[in-house]
């Protein structure tokens, strides 16, 4: 009834989310695209404010603050944005304000408002058959970005199984493994997507950006109560490896502290990191 306001997109088999929304990238005839989880739920006027935003001050996207909440609807916090634009035409000014000047961007795909021809022009999409997607899409999203906007306005309630980031590290073996082997895939994929900046200043902050990612991650594996310790140890081991080799520690400007942090942490036997781990997190 739509008309050419809405067109379907049959995959014909379930391609997961990740390959939807790069679909929905290649596909829109639109200038802005905005993507959510079928779960959410956004405000009434959340695309006309995004929208107003980015005319007002064109950006490659505009991230808008959000609620989280569980789904009986009690509320879990807000997460706030001190207003602020990002647009000095340094290529890496987005990047540099999140990884070396330290700025929350939430990292999910949800809730930003992004300019398509920026998407495209640069090659901007979720990794093809990837769980967990927004990871390695909002690295690529901040890399490339050379504008951004964003804005206190909450217009995004974020619903939430109580438990649900755990979940299936507690139950569920199959999926832990699965979810595990995502987690490799994502830094092995953001990895790979650094090299180019190696001799950049700013590598530093790029490298500990997905290693910080990854220890998060090793978090989940650590805690899993479905994981006997030979597959945590693989998994964790693979997690916290990195690019680094002696002499690169002299030519990194940025973050050094924390480079060193995780060239120690890679070089110690599993036994200390299983100390230092259960140190960090807790029993």
């Amino acid at each position: 009834p739509k008309g050419l306001k809405v067109r379907i997109i049959d995959h014909v088999v379930n391609k997961g989310l990740g390959e939807t929304r790069n679909t929905a990238i290649n596909e829109a005839k639109g200038e802005f695209i905005y993507f959510m989880d079928t779960d959410d739920v956004i405000t009434v006027d959340c695309i006309e404010r995004l929208v107003t935003y980015m005319i007002e001050t064109p950006v490659d996207f505009v991230a808008a603050s959000r609620e989280r909440r569980y789904f009986d609807g009690r509320l879990i916090a807000e997460d706030i944005y001190q207003p602020v634009l990002v647009n000095n035409k340094n290529r890496f000014s987005v990047a540099e304000f999140r990884f070396v000047q330290n700025h929350k961007i939430l990292g999910e795909i949800w809730n930003k408002l992004y300019k398509l021809s920026f998407l495209r022009d640069n090659n901007i999409h979720c990794i093809p058959g990837l769980h967990v997607e927004d990871v390695s899409f909002s690295y690529q999203v901040i890399l490339y970005a050379t504008s951004c906007r964003l804005v206190a306005d909450c217009t995004y309630i974020y619903k939430i199984h109580e438990g649900q980031s755990f979940e299936a590290f507690q139950n569920n073996k199959e999926r832990s493994v699965f979810l595990a082997e995502n987690f490799l895939k994502i830094k092995e994929y953001d990895i790979k997507l650094i090299e180019a900046f190696k001799t950049h200043k700013m590598y530093g902050s790029l490298l500990v950006g997905v290693l910080n990612v990854s220890l998060l991650h090793s978090k989940m594996i650590f805690k899993s109560t479905v994981l006997n310790r030979k597959e945590k140890k693989k998994i964790i081991q693979q997690l916290l490896s990195t690019p680094l080799r002696f002499s690169m520690l002299f030519q990194i400007s940025t973050k050094w502290n924390l480079i060193f942090f995780y060239y120690v942490i890679e070089r110690l036997p599993f036994n200390f990191k299983i100390k230092l781990l259960s140190k960090y997190y807790g029993n």
